[in-house]
């Protein structure tokens, strides 16, 4: 009943407060990587491909990096980190 609810109720309480937490659709004005793995099996890498193509589409400055294959979303973190850090240490100037 729970799930048929949360699916197909008009005015659910939790889909409501869902839809407040679903917050992709900004346009960032600098450059913003999303860096996800597409075997992640918390995080559904459609999530940062919807924002990534709603970024794109409005000419923002995004990039979407597939981290690694066959990793789940905690040992992503570890390939994620190195890349997005190589990648902040290309904007410091000398």
């Amino acid at each position: 009943d729970f799930i048929n609810n949360t699916l197909h109720q008009t005015g659910n309480a939790l889909v409501a407060k869902l839809k407040e937490n679903d917050v992709w659709q900004w346009l960032p004005k600098a450059h913003v990587t999303f860096y996800h793995a597409k075997s992640d099996n918390i995080v559904a890498y459609a999530n940062a491909q919807k924002a990534y193509n709603y970024m794109h589409a409005a000419g923002s400055d995004v990039t979407l990096v597939d981290t690694a294959t066959g990793i789940d979303h905690e040992t992503g973190f570890f390939y994620a980190i190195p890349d997005a850090r190589l990648w902040f240490d290309t904007l410091t100037t000398d």
